[in-house]
């Protein structure tokens, strides 16, 4: 990971590195010189990362339990985070660093608080490893990937588990959202990267989905029948739809073929 940093009148850019040698190493990226060797951890450092300011920068300590956090100018250890049962493979910071997600062996990802250390949520659902984890760019969720091949979002404030991405047939090893946290990418040992977009506004379970004959609209129907059609290319912008309530089962939203407009569904009731 890369971070500039000001200092005086000039910029360091700097990069952190973790290794088996149970370190982790902050680097002058243009000379390439070692300033700062982080000694603590008693096992592999499995990953690190510096914090938005620049100031600090988080480990994870592989079986040693434990993630670490650093201060970036003195090189000193600022809090130990215990609690995870096993090892502990990944961890970053929130985007205003007051909170840092850990990724374990022991099915869990947790959240601390930055500052005391304290452990503030335990993430649990997943049913193997958890060796990703990463926050939105608000700060409001966190997108975990598993052994268990899925993907999992999770809310910040309340550690409940918003939504699970089904679809890689292997490990999924790395996960992040888009710089607008609309979407999220994972990657998996399925050898595919996959891009999964996050439909909000919906309360009630999604039953249904409908592609438009041209590929540029798609209809989504929960379970009590609402019908919203998206664009695909802008997903943040769907058209609600009136139709009578259902007084049965409503069958799929089908986009009529001849609709030159694309903007009409055919809609039928089973009752």
């Amino acid at each position: 990971m890369f971070r500039t940093i000001l200092t005086g009148v000039v910029f360091l850019a700097l990069t952190i590195t973790g290794s088996g040698d149970e370190t982790a190493r902050i680097w002058d990226a243009e000379s390439g010189k070692a300033l700062k060797i982080l000694k603590g951890h008693t096992d592999l450092v499995s990953s690190a990362s510096f914090s938005p300011d620049g100031k600090r920068v988080v480990t994870a300590g592989g079986h040693d339990k434990t993630a670490r956090i650093w201060d970036v100018k003195t090189g000193k250890v600022l809090k130990v985070l215990k609690g995870h049962l096993s090892m502990v493979y990944a961890t970053s910071f929130s985007p205003d660093g007051k909170r840092v997600v850990t990724a374990s062996q022991d099915k869990t990802a947790r959240i601390w608080d930055a500052e005391t250390g304290k452990e503030l949520k335990v993430l649990r659902g997943h049913t193997d490893e958890v060796i990703s984890a990463s926050f939105s760019p608000d700060g409001k969720r966190v997108v975990t990937g598993s052994l268990d091949r899925t993907a999992r979002i999770w809310d910040v404030k309340t550690g409940k588990e918003l939504k699970v991405l089904k679809g890689h047939t292997n490990w999924v090893v790395s996960t992040s959202f888009s710089p607008d946290g609309k979407r999220v990418v994972t990657a998996s040992y399925d050898k595919t990267a996959r891009i999964w977009p996050l439909f909000e506004g919906y309360e009630k379970p999604i039953v249904e989905i409908a592609l438009d004959p041209k590929g540029k609209l798609f209809a989504l129907r929960d379970q009590e029948g609402n019908v919203r059609v998206w664009e695909i290319e802008d997903s943040r912008k769907p058209r609600q739809l009136s139709f009578p309530k259902p007084v049965g089962c409503a069958s799929p939203a089908i986009f009529a073929p001849s609709d030159p407009q694309r903007n009409s569904l055919r809609y039928s009731m089973l009752s």
